[in-house]
């Protein structure tokens, strides 16, 4: 069983670590749109729905609109 001392002291740490690493994931994110010339929008919401569903899709047009802003260049 976990004592409550020991709870008051991994929480914290917990949300330390998912705090970084949203923002290690957003960092990412906006590194690989930039080199990628990705539509920035719509990759945020492809990735942010793949990580929320545990998979990435390759059905449906959310590809091609990422893709979009790169294949008009």
């Amino acid at each position: 069983m976990v004592s409550s001392v020991c709870i008051k002291v991994l929480c914290p740490i917990i949300d330390a670590f998912h705090a970084f690493a949203r923002a290690e994931q957003a960092r990412e994110v906006e590194v690989l749109n930039k080199s990628e010339g990705l539509d920035q929008n719509a990759a945020k919401r492809f990735i942010a729905t793949a990580v929320k569903r545990e998979f990435a899709s390759e059905n449906g047009v959310d590809l091609n609109v990422i893709l979009s802003k790169k294949r008009a260049h």
